[in-house]
């Protein structure tokens, strides 16, 4: 349907490497591993939705019924067509063709409505796609943060400092990736967040048995030095 689409406006629409390209545009299919998406199903053409944000996401375009066509006749405006994607389906109620989206359930024809809206955006506006980042740049982007999180507990000795600047460093998480994310890139925010505090609350137990150890390993030198001393003081006597 999109390829007819395009087609008529002269827009080339071929496949590289199993993803769909128009034009200049890729859209790269869901794998097993995308962003969140962890050990998916990956068969078939599953890409991610840049949702349409309106007051009624169920009608981001005109609707017309078919009795609405058949009760105007001759009368029908075909401007509301023409040069148009329309698509048909099935709104009834009593029709159960429901899906879990970001907004909410959804009706199968309001989805491919939306995804098909995305593709025509993505080539003639340039609305950007949703991306992520590969499964190595995701492990190298939680590793950075894992690393800062060490680093803070290494470089703040008081327990208040490194409460205030894993604070900070949160929030300069969470706004890098909602920066991203508005642009259309998908972020491992949640992970790169708990391994942030972890390594910092690893660091801690590090730093405290390493000083366990070595108040032990002074007293035990000091208990030592005292009966050496003793001894010596005996042998005089």
């Amino acid at each position: 349907m999109i390829y007819l689409y395009f087609e008529a406006k002269g827009i080339t629409v071929s496949t590289t490497e199993n993803n769909w390209q128009f034009d200049s545009l890729l859209t790269k299919r869901l794998q097993k591993h995308s962003g969140g998406y962890q050990n998916l199903d990956s068969r078939g053409n599953q890409v991610l939705i840049n949702y349409r944000h309106t007051s009624d996401p169920q009608r981001i375009t005109r609707q017309v019924s078919v009795g609405d066509i058949l009760n105007q006749n001759n009368n029908f405006d075909l401007s509301l067509i023409k040069d148009r994607v329309v698509l048909i389906g099935v709104t009834a109620a009593s029709v159960q063709d429901l899906h879990d989206t970001p907004y909410g359930e959804m009706r199968g024809i309001c989805v491919h409505a939306h995804a098909v809206s995305q593709i025509i955006s993505a080539v003639e506006d340039n609305r950007p796609l949703i991306w992520w980042l590969p499964l190595w740049g995701d492990i190298c982007f939680i590793w950075l943060w894992s690393f800062t999180g060490g680093l803070i507990i290494w470089r703040f000795s008081k327990p208040l400092n490194r409460i205030l600047i894993t604070g900070i460093f949160l929030v300069v998480l969470y706004g890098l990736c909602w920066k991203i994310f508005i642009v259309g890139g998908w972020l491992p925010l949640i992970p790169s967040a708990i391994a942030l505090f972890i390594s910092g609350c690893s660091f801690i137990v590090i730093i405290r048995s390493d000083l366990r150890v070595t108040k032990i390993y002074k007293l035990r030198s000091y208990i030592n030095l005292k009966k050496l001393h003793s001894n010596s003081m005996n042998r005089i006597i």
